[in-house]
């Protein structure tokens, strides 16, 4: 598919073609042949850090200096959940993968989970849809304990963005137009949700270094400059 094929694409349009890439791959080798292992990125991020924008460069970036198959694509909350929610989406993940493949998922997964109580196995779908689109690659997945379902994979990296209080309140001051005060509350709630959902779900703090491999104060970075930063990560570690 073209890029100017792809950008034409809305959401719901690019999540379908890359599935439909993986299945293709995946019918096309068999169950025996050894899977392709393509790159892919987790970026955690403090609320109002703007990593989502550095997420799309990044993925903009590769796929006009590369034009890989499939093109790169950025799963934030709403995506992911899109496809664990849609039944035929979801199937036709499933079915990309090998029944090896999946068998190793699943069996991470349980071990993930084992020690948790019986009420977290909601989550468990969504962890197992990140590990799917992790082991494909070409993704760049925007949080949901991303970083921390995907640690032990080979050609990821993890991304932490942060920024100062100050400097996120004023981002969501004028993306959101909320009065500071409004905008603080917010930053503290957000950043408080995502927390305790990575400790309730995967008893981990998010904001721990050891598990980034590198970790981007935008504050002190535009966003291209960032992006540039998880590129050039990426190719020091051969990725790209």
């Amino acid at each position: 598919m073209t890029m100017t094929k792809w950008l034409s694409l809305n959401a719901d349009q690019k999540i379908a073609a890359q599935i439909e890439i993986w299945r293709k791959k995946r019918f096309e080798k068999g169950e025996e042949e050894k899977e392709e292992k393509l790159p892919f990125v987790t970026i955690s991020r403090e609320y109002g850090a703007e990593g989502p924008a550095i997420a799309e460069y990044v993925a903009k970036s590769i796929n006009d200096a590369y034009q890989p198959t499939p093109h790169w694509m950025v799963y934030d909350k709403k995506l992911v959940e899109k496809i664990v929610e849609d039944h035929n989406l979801s199937a036709k993940l499933v079915e990309s993968l090998t029944e090896q493949k999946r068998n190793e998922i699943d069996e991470v997964i349980k071990g993930f989970f084992s020690s948790l109580p019986s009420g977290v196995a909601v989550f468990m779908k969504t962890a197992k849809t990140i590990r799917f689109l992790a082991s494909h690659g070409n993704v760049i997945i925007l949080g949901r304990g991303g970083n921390i379902i995907t640690r032990d994979m080979e050609n990821g990296i993890s991304v932490r963005v942060i920024a100062p209080f100050k400097w996120r309140v004023e981002k969501i001051m004028e993306r959101e137009r909320l009065a500071r005060k409004e905008a603080e509350n917010l930053v503290k709630k957000i950043d408080n949700e995502r927390d305790q959902f990575v400790k309730s779900y995967l008893l981990k703090d998010v904001s721990d270094p050891n598990f980034y491999d590198i970790i981007i104060n935008h504050s002190s970075l535009s966003t291209d400059e960032a992006g540039q930063l998880i590129i050039e990560t990426m190719k020091i570690k051969s990725l790209i």
